[in-house]
């Protein structure tokens, strides 16, 4: 007994490892040790010794084999063609076998900090378990450090909101998908899955037209009763059941038939075009679906067989009493499903209402466009500080139907030309021995041919398939179009036939209303003589009643009773015939009140009647020109799917030269940004320019003093009366030098009154020239300065001017900014235009002042000298104490004197 367990133990063992539904198999048990590896790979986990040495032996090794599995660089990307809350679906294709599948991305960082992350594996399990086809096939599940990926088979019908969207489902449409939902549901349930999600996002059109049951995310395992047990309500709030909703906050019981409650719900969507249970609030929702016995009504507006609300009601019932609680049969059995085109055994081989038409094997047409997520940058994430485990709940993700290595140990073990595994050491042993290395090599290159034989195998059945699976769309694409002529030829007779059928009822209506018509006349002809016999009676009762009343005259005024007595009989009569034509005549006029009524309702259906044979020969009319408004109509409406694809196009062209002219607008913003950063530091250096200069004239103002100062002393003064005014105007002259700054700034302080006095006219002339040179010189580098700061602000100008006609496209409010910057270069630059020209005309003012002022001194000079030769040849020599206040040496007390005197 113990022989045969131990024998048995390696065998189970070895099931086990290449079993795929097995977690631990062999593709598991990489992904623990990879998981391991990346959850011990950090730095602070590297200071442990024994995951430092781990880490470091191992890491050559788990970088090949993560290079040897599958990943998602095996695929090219196509197109993102959906994105939810934890990842995207993309449209892929296979580098090595060229096919094109849809590849869901999960981001892991996301599922950790969801509380129920586990959905993956219900989703992974039953996509890759389930053989239905009804269900969404996973071909392959791999995994990386960031996200997981499941590779499904590609659906390129697109979803059927999308269908709904495009289409008003007829009822025949509804009761062949609804019957294909209830199968792909009982697979569902056959796994002992429920799904709680069901939606026609959710139901995804495959190429030939059929449906299959996708997103299994919200999937929850069934317990051995059938029941599941949940605290929260699962599921989309349109299409959610009571029951669930019941088990919010609480603990809630239920099964299956939360499933069956959302075909309800999706098959009034597709007859009405909206959910039984809309409205604008969740609150509103909910309590329509709790009070769904009252709420459920069926629009009069639109066409519902009664089969069809029948099972509608069936669905949307209480959970002990909804259709489908005790599984598909009670369904199946419907009237609603009454066909002759199709059964629930051999409907998936029948033609589908609506069936793609595909212009590749990766059109995504039926898809809406997804806008490109932005780029997530690796270096976001933590590091974490501690051992997470972040891997480990992802062990045993992977998973491969086809080029994994469980499908290439299982063809090895089912090949009889190969030795098998558990004799593999024997095998090894015997080749490594030398009297058989040649067998080996030969064993090697016949298993290499094998395998390029295999590969070219595949290739060929790829490319066969290929080949098969073009024939076969084209084959299904004319068969369908057959079908589509044949059905359009059908409804034309059907509406031919309708359309005779409709002209002979008219014909016989005519014919029937022209008898109708004749026995009315008749009516009428026969209805005149009883209104002359009426007229008669009327006459003879007038004349009965002029008798009675004579009779009564002479009753009343009669005076013998024999002639009483003898009239009594004969009035007796009169009175009896009196009461016999007033009742003759009573009915008479009631017959003829009748008649005319009779007559008026004839003529009143006899109108009725024409007006409904001129409104039908009116329709008969009408109908070629009907046909044509039907052609009209139709051209019209493809003219307006023309023009509303331009007009898309135009729109995306606007948008991308709107972008184009906002990037254009923003780099704009910032040259006159910095332009103008430049101009107001050209500004402030100019202003500081400006300062400086205002110290030099300061400076110079002192100098000129100073050389007031030193000019009194040397000039001199003659204490004689008829020199005094020459003096003084001499020295008033000297004092008008104080305006005249500008001009005497290239005076050293250093320079002495002896000195000036030595000058001669052409020299002082000269000095005069040179400063007046310099005045120009420096107004010329004002004059470039200002004519720079004007070519800077013309730019600005028209740089603003063109931000200004931009702005007005965009409606921007950044105009008006600009326009009071640009009033403000404008008028600054009118200020210090200004400025300058004020500055210019002083020291112009200041060079002519000084010219004239030089001038006049040096005339007074020349006379002040001959009048003191003049003194000197009359008075022989001049007292010591003028000579003395003339020395310009002399102590700070004597000049302090002679100014006093000057004063």
């Amino acid at each position: 007994m113990n022989e045969e367990v131990a024998k048995s133990s390696p065998d189970q063992l070895i099931s086990h490892l290449l079993d795929p539904r097995f977690v631990l198999n062999l593709d598991g048990l990489l992904d623990a040790l990879i998981a391991l590896f990346n959850d011990c790979n950090f730095p602070v986990l590297k200071r442990i010794r024994n995951i430092e040495t781990f880490i470091a032996r191992n890491e050559s090794l788990i970088k090949s084999l993560i290079d040897f599995r599958m990943g998602s660089g095996d695929f090219a990307l196509i197109k993102t063609i959906g994105r939810g809350a934890f990842g995207e679906v993309q449209l892929v294709r296979n580098l090595r076998s060229k096919k094109v599948y849809a590849m869901k991305l999960l981001d892991k960082d996301k599922m950790i900090r969801r509380s129920d992350s586990a959905f993956f594996w219900e989703e992974r399990d039953i996509m890759a378990n389930s053989q239905s086809d009804w269900i969404v096939r996973l071909h392959y599940a791999f995994q990386d450090l960031r996200n997981l990926y499941m590779v499904m088979e590609f659906m390129p019908g697109g979803d059927l909101v999308n269908l709904m969207s495009n289409y008003d489902i007829p009822e025949k449409w509804a009761q062949f998908y609804t019957a294909e939902l209830g199968l792909a549901l009982d697979a569902i349930h056959s796994l002992g899955y429920i799904h709680r999600d069901v939606k026609p996002d959710n139901m995804l059109i495959a190429k030939n037209g059929h449906i299959k049951l996708a997103d299994f995310g919200t999937c929850v395992k069934m317990n051995t009763d059938g029941l599941v047990r949940c605290s929260s309500a699962v599921g989309t709030p349109d299409y959610i059941s009571p029951e669930v909703l019941r088990s919010q906050g609480g603990e809630g019981v239920y099964g299956r038939e939360v499933d069956w409650w959302s075909v309800g719900i999706f098959l009034y969507e597709m007859l009405v075009g909206e959910t039984p249970f809309y409205s604008d609030s969740l609150v509103n929702t909910y309590s329509k679906i709790m009070d769904h016995d009252r709420q459920l009504q069926f629009p009069a507006d639109v066409r519902i067989s009664a089969h069809a609300k029948d099972i509608i009601r069936k669905f949307l019932s209480e959970p002990n009493e909804r259709l489908g609680k005790s599984g598909i049969d009670p369904i199946k059995k419907h009237p609603f499903f009454g066909n002759s085109n199709w059964t629930f055994d051999t409907i998936q081989h029948a033609t589908p209402p609506f069936v793609p038409e595909l212009k590749s094997d990766d059109d995504t047409s039926h898809f809406e466009d997804v806008e490109q997520a932005e780029a997530v940058n690796p270096d976001n994430f933590q590091i974490p500080k501690a051992f997470t485990g972040n891997q480990l709940p992802f062990i045993g993700f992977t998973y491969s139907s086809e080029h994994g290595p469980l499908d290439a140990i299982r063809r090895q073990i089912s090949s009889p030309s190969d030795v098998p595994l558990i004799n593999g050491t024997n095998q090894q042993n015997n080749c490594a021995s030398k009297n058989q290395i040649t067998n080996c090599a030969e064993i090697e290159q016949l298993k290499e041919e094998k395998r390029l034989l295999e590969v070219r195998f595949g290739d060929l059945q790829d490319q066969l398939d290929t080949v098969s699976s073009t024939s076969r769309q084209e084959i299904e694409t004319l068969q369908r179009d057959k079908n589509i002529l044949e059905e359009s030829a059908t409804e034309l007779k059907e509406q031919l036939e309708r359309t005779k059928n409709e002209v002979e009822q008219l014909k016989t209506d005519k014919i029937g209303l022209e008898i109708r018509v004749d026995e009315l006349r008749e009516r009428l002809d026969s209805i005149v003589p009883t209104e002359q016999e009426a007229e008669r009676l009327r006459e003879e009762k007038k004349s009965l009643e002029l008798y009675v009343s004579k009779l009564k005259e002479q009753m009343t005024f009669g005076n013998t009773a024999p002639r009483k007595y003898s009239i009594s009989p004969e009035f007796e009569q009169i009175k009896f015939e009196k009461r016999v034509a007033e009742t003759r005549v009573g009915q008479l006029n009631e017959l003829l009140d009748n008649a005319r009524e009779l007559a008026e309702a004839f003529k009143r259906e006899l109108q009725q009647r024409k007006e409904e044979m001129a409104q039908k020969d009116q329709r008969l009319q009408n109908l070629p020109k009907l046909e044509r408004q039907l052609d009209e109509l139709r051209q019209t409406l493809e003219r307006e799917r023309k023009s509303h694809s331009l007009l898309e196009e135009s729109f995306l062209n606007l948008q991308r030269e709107k972008s184009h002219l906002q990037d254009e607008l923003v780099e704009t913003l910032h040259r006159h940004g910095q332009k103008h950063e430049a101009m107001l530091a050209a500004m402030a250096e100019s202003s500081q320019r400006e300062s400086e200069l205002n110290a030099t004239v300061r400076q110079l103002q002192n100098e000129v003093l100073q050389f007031r100062k030193h000019s009194h002393g040397a000039m001199g003064l003659a204490p004689v009366g008829s020199a005094t005014n020459s003096l003084s105007s001499a020295l008033s002259t000297s004092s008008l030098l104080s305006s005249s700054t500008i001009a005497l700034h290239n005076i050293s302080i250093g320079e002495s009154s002896i000195e000036l006095e030595e000058l001669s006219r052409e020299e002082l002339i000269r000095r005069c020239n040179e400063l007046t040179e310099r005045c120009k010189m420096e107004i010329r580098s004002k004059n470039k300065e200002k004519q720079l700061k004007e070519e800077t602000i013309k730019k600005l100008v028209v740089l603003g001017q063109q931000k200004g006609i931009i702005d007005t496209r965009n409606k921007s409010k950044k105009g008006e900014k600009e326009k009071r910057i640009w009033e403000l270069a404008q008028h600054e630059k009118n200020l210090e235009i200004n400025k300058y020209e004020d500055r210019y005309k002083e020291m112009q003012y200041a060079l002519d002042s000084t010219r004239h002022e030089l001038e006049e001194e040096y005339q007074n000079r020349i006379k002040t000298e001959e009048e003191l030769r003049q003194y000197k040849d009359c008075f022989g020599q001049l007292p010591n104490s003028y000579l003395a206040s003339a020395n310009p040496h002399n102590n700070d007390r004597q000049r302090n004197q002679a100014r006093r005197r000057l004063k």
